[in-house]
């Protein structure tokens, strides 16, 4: 399987290891196949911060289609992917940042999260998270304004 140009480059940006390269090519794999209905993935976004050491951390990986989510959690480790409708299906998300402004490159310092309620709300909602540092931070901005806030329901 061939990886999508725009894929591809955002892992090199992410300068992921070669264990964390062939896990996500496993994964998208997976995923295309999961969600053949709706389409090819066209984006995904690894969500991961740094400790207290300044080590980063990989967490999930998550997958997009035009309509679809899918997240491939602590996948280092594990096969525990889950998968959601987005389209018109956000009830609410979060956005919190430190030291980011989406018009000025990040620092080091900089850090997303964003929280993401899917299906309506109340007690048949189901939450994600997503979390950036540094250089992955205009990554998850941009989802959170192309994917999650375009998204929201009517």
């Amino acid at each position: 399987m061939s990886i999508p140009e725009s894929i591809a480059l955002y892992m090199y940006k992410m300068a992921l290891t070669t264990v964390a390269e062939k896990r996500i090519s496993d994964l998208l794999e997976l995923a295309e196949d999961l969600s053949s209905k709706d389409g090819p993935v066209n984006r995904l976004f690894i969500s991961e911060f740094v400790d207290t050491e300044g080590a980063r951390n990989l967490e999930n990986v998550w997958f997009f289609t035009e309509r679809m989510a899918l997240e491939a959690k602590n996948f280092l480790a594990e096969d525990d992917l889950d998968g959601i409708i987005f389209a018109d299906n956000i009830h609410y998300w979060h956005l919190k940042k430190v030291e980011f402004h989406p018009k000025v490159a990040p620092s080091p310092k900089s850090r997303l999260t964003l929280t993401v309620s899917f299906g309506g709300g109340g007690t048949n909602a189901i939450d994600g998270e997503l979390k950036a540092s540094g250089d992955n931070c205009p990554f998850l901005y941009s989802l959170a304004r192309e994917v999650f806030a375009s998204n929201l329901m009517p």
